[in-house]
């Protein structure tokens, strides 16, 4: 697994020292800074300026007593001043008397985050946000943000970029109020190039004005954007005089809606040229509309989750799209699929970096692995079940053995996966770039392949081992005792089996 260097000068960068122990003379530096910060609450000067500092070295002091602890107030004093550009009230241990701080000394603030802050209240954000002139990114995830404070964001943040309001109490006005100021008749937040309103109880035609009064959109995280274009054609926007129209910006298509119109999807396709992902979720349409997909010069990320009726099918519906468009794909996604053929992937997708499978009936069969195929990926996912057969050794190998810079893999319910099929794959492609590993379900792999894995060299900061029969309590025991004893900088999760 992966470990920090050491003093050996002939190791291959697996250890790393130890904290110095109580009474060493390196133990004062681990704790400098928060001896630097405790004299500084308890002689402090009669300005604030008088201890300005640089303000990465001020965040990085904030993420230090993070690390041990929570920002107390007498820490806030110190380490909130005027020349900080970044703040999360994450790990603040009173909040509100951060909020005050900020309001009072940061008027440079320009990435702000106080997601999950439930315990401030609408009152308190109606007084920041008037101060955030400068912020470029403000997250407002699950607060208690309102309309009221939308509107505020508008007037008072004109270089906002980023704005997320994901799973807040806003009103559809709200978004009208945030786009619009109807008493002077202009268009605010100009500059807004991503918003996130998912988990927001909201519909499509509030979302059709925001692009109507912020052309700079580029994404909106929406669970029904093929939908807003409905809106468009409800106003008179429709296929056949769309090609004369203004272009939108949007990068991301996304829709997760049970039912969608392909007139919408068209229109989307038309109107967003720039698009590069494309998202279609549990859709019951027919393999037809998907080639529409063909007309989207930049797409690089395809994500296609298939109906409970199985409307679409791989060889009708996704390989087409693949044979015109699998060159330029970074990103593939494909569940709930009766049949996939991975070496029609991996011929049409040379470029593939990431790929995930899930719930697929059948594998088709490969007579051997191709060499030249999966060599770029960098992510996987397998998402089987132990009743599909089909996902066997030659499947796995082909998808394994030839892309040295994988980073993240993950395989769940395949009996295919063994210590043998490991260690062979494994002399073929030793995974030096391997981060993150999850082995879920997988009842032929042993403890023997983990402590293999943890033998070679690699970049491994977290493995998951779930529910592997031959994987027991004891082996995780004995996981634990080896990461603490060589110091790894690794976590390692287990969970037994329970079939």
């Amino acid at each position: 697994g992966k470990r920090l260097r050491g003093g050996d000068g002939n190791d291959t960068g697996k250890f790393l020292h130890p904290p110095p122990p109580p009474g060493h003379a390196d133990a004062t530096q681990h704790h400098s800074l928060l001896l630097l910060l405790r004299r500084r609450s308890l002689h402090r000067p009669r300005h604030p300026a008088d201890w300005i500092l640089p303000p990465l070295i001020n965040l990085g002091l904030m993420d230090t007593v993070r690390e041990v602890g929570r920002l107390r107030r007498h820490h806030l004093h110190s380490l909130v001043q005027a020349q900080i550009i970044d703040f999360t009230t994450s790990g603040v241990g009173e909040t509100i008397y951060a909020l005050d701080l900020l309001m009072e000394r940061c008027r440079r603030l320009r990435r702000l985050d106080l997601s999950y802050l439930r315990t401030v209240g609408p009152p308190i954000l109606i007084r920041l946000v008037p101060s955030l002139t400068q912020v470029t990114v403000l997250n407002l995830s699950m607060t208690e943000t309102v309309d009221q404070v939308l509107e505020l964001i508008g007037r008072h943040c004109p270089e906002i970029r980023e704005l997320d309001i994901s799973n807040t109490p806003i009103t559809e006005a709200g978004l009208i109020r945030l786009s619009y100021d109807e008493e002077n008749d202009r268009p605010m937040c100009q500059k807004l190039v991503k918003l996130a309103i998912t988990g927001c109880v909201i519909s499509a035609r509030p979302v059709s004005f925001l692009l109507q009064y912020i052309p700079t959109l580029k994404e909106i995280d929406y669970d029904d954007i093929f939908q807003v274009f409905g809106v468009l054609q409800e106003w008179g926007l429709r296929l056949d005089n769309a090609e004369g129209c203004d272009k939108y910006h949007l990068r991301i298509l996304n829709s997760t809606n049970e039912y969608v119109d392909p007139d919408n999807i068209a229109l989307a396709i038309i109107l967003c040229p720039y698009a590069t992902n494309f998202t279609l979720s549990n859709a019951y349409i027919e393999n037809e509309v998907l080639y529409k997909v063909m007309m989207m010069e930049h797409l690089t990320h395809l994500r296609i989750t298939n109906c409970e009726a199985f409307t679409l099918n791989f060889q009708e519906g996704i390989l087409p799209v693949l044979t015109v468009k699998g060159h330029q794909l970074l990103s593939l996604l494909l569940t709930n699929f009766t049949n996939v053929d991975i070496a029609a992937i991996g011929e049409c997708c040379p470029r593939l970096q990431n790929l995930a499978l899930s719930a697929i009936g059948v594998y088709e069969d490969i007579m051997y692995p191709r060499e030249h195929c999966f060599t770029r990926l960098r992510n996987l996912e397998i998402w089987s079940s132990l009743t599909v057969e089909s996902c066997n050794t030659t499947i796995l190998r082909q998808l394994l053995c030839y892309c040295p810079d994988l980073r993240h893999l993950l395989v769940k319910c395949t009996d295919a996966l063994s210590d043998k099929l490991l260690f062979d794959i494994w002399r073929e492609n030793d995974m030096r770039h391997l981060s993150r590993l999850t082995i879920d379900t997988c009842p032929n792999v042993t403890a023997s392949a983990i402590h293999h894995l943890l033998d070679m060299t690699n970049q491994l900061t977290l493995i998951r081992l779930w529910g592997c029969f031959f994987i027991t309590k004891d082996d995780d025991i004995k996981f634990q005792r080896r990461i603490k004893e060589e110091n790894c900088d690794l976590y390692l999760e287990w969970y037994c089996w329970d079939g």
